[in-house]
Formats: C-alpha cells, structure tokens, sequence
C-alpha cells in the first residue's frame, strides 16, 4: 500500500508535454519518471539491456538516474511526470504498461499535467492525482493474472521476457533470473504456459508483428527486424507455422497493402 502525505513542495517534481517524431537522445532523471504514449508508437530504452515499446495507451514507469532514450516510429504524443517516490513503497523497475486510451490513469495523467503546469509546481490537487495513478497502476499489478495464477518462478520469467522484447533472452537466463534450474523452468513453462520457453518468446513477437503488418509501408524484413527476428526466412517460417500462410500474404488478405493506403 503506498502512504502518501501531500507537503508544501510536493511530490511531483516536474510535468509537461511532447509531440513529435524526432529521436530522443539518451538522458536522465534525479526522480522516476512516468511517460504516457497517448499517439504514435516508441521504443524506449532503459539501460544497456532493457527495451520498452509503446503505443497508444501505454504507460512508461523509467527508474530514476538510469540513462534512456526513446525511439519514435511515428508522429508521437506523451504526457511525462518525474515523481519523487522515495518515500513511498511503489516498484521503481522499468516497464511499460498498457491500458485503454480513454481509461481513468490517462485522464488523471492528463489533468495532474495541466493542473501542474498552471498552478507554479505546487498544487496540492496534482499530487493528489498523482498518488491516485501510482495507486491504482499499484493495484492493477497485483491484480494481474501473471502474479495471481503462476508459479513465481514463471511470472519473473514472463517479466524479464517482457522487459526484454524484443530482444530474446536464453533459458540459461531465465533460469538465473527466476532462481531455478534450467530444466524446472523448462518444465513449468510446459506445464503452466503450455508451450516452451522460445516457442513463448516467438508468440509475442508474432502478435507484435501482425500489428507492425497492418503499416503498408514497413517490409516484410524491417517488420521481422522490429520483432526480434535477425533470420527474415526463420521470420518467415515462424510466421506461417502460426498463422497458416506467409506474413506478406497475411497482410495482403487483410487489406493492409500499399495499394489500399494510396
């Protein structure tokens, strides 16, 4: 449960706007910082190993004083607030959540930036807001069905995977990550997930890339590339096991050609 006390020089540190498309060059912050991608999508990454990606709907939580950059695939649009969280028991570890777009944390992320930008930093009605995203974005985690119904083992696992998308991450990792052996992750996931451990990394590469495919304008091969896959043919191959045919002929059939974006 986070405890919260609003002061007079409050907890939000900073708050403010951003839209474009241009790259964002790597930086830091004294405070955790809060991004909310309301359009466009971005990958951001946090570190040398943790990669974010976003869309619409998506809420970035970066850790304070740890260098991180943001990518923009397209003309893109965020609210940020930086946070002293110090004294409050919230997860400071990167990840990037994703809710509706109209969903209560984004209209309350909206407001506590306007009402911090109008009132000189020092509204007690921002800080309030504030608390109430971090609480509610603390209950939607625990409520997850990723920490309620798996073994603690593979929810780590899923955690580190996710944190890590797209970039693939070895069973030896996991492994260490999850604080078991090898062959008991292997096992559970089996067990708990129904598939292995690559097999479930190639799925959420494989939903990623049938969102990337409806751009008519990305090929095959920066698709796959953008999804983790270095092998275009293994791409490729991976791609039609799932979903019965090849990735160019899948977006063809949806409507999601050049010649349908013209």
């Amino acid at each position: 449960m986070i405890m919260w006390q609003s002061t007079s020089e409050g907890f939000v540190q900073w708050a403010g706007h951003w839209a474009g498309d241009r790259y964002i060059a790597a930086h830091r912050h004294p405070h955790l910082e809060f991004v909310f991608l309301w359009e466009g999508e971005c990958t951001i990454q946090v570190g040398s190993q943790v990669v974010l990606t976003g869309r619409s709907g998506t809420l970035f939580i970066l850790p304070k004083n740890i260098v991180h950059d943001q990518t923009n695939h397209s003309f893109t649009q965020t609210d940020y607030l930086s946070v002293n969280t110090d004294r409050l028991s919230f997860a400071t570890e990167p990840r990037a959540l994703h809710f509706p777009i109209n969903c209560y944390i984004g209209r309350w992320f909206k407001d506590a930036v306007q009402i911090f930008l109008e009132e000189a930093e020092t509204s007690k009605a921002c800080d309030a807001l504030v608390y109430a995203i971090l609480t509610k974005v603390q209950e939607e985690e625990r409520s997850s069905s990723v920490f309620t119904t798996l073994h603690p083992a593979i929810a780590k696992a899923k955690r580190s995977i996710e944190l890590s998308f797209p970039a693939s991450l070895s069973v030896q990792t996991l492994a260490k990550t999850s604080g078991i052996s090898v062959s008991h992750l292997a096992a559970l996931f089996k067990q708990e997930l129904k598939c292995g451990v690559v097999e479930y990394q190639n799925h959420l590469k494989l939903e990623r890339a049938k969102k990337l495919l409806e751009d008519p304008y990305l090929t095959i091969r920066e698709v796959g590339f953008s999804c983790g896959f270095d092998d275009i043919n293994y791409f490729v191959r991976c791609f039609k096991k799932k979903e019965g045919k090849p990735p160019g002929l899948w977006r063809k059939e949806r409507g999601f050609s050049k010649a349908r974006a013209r």
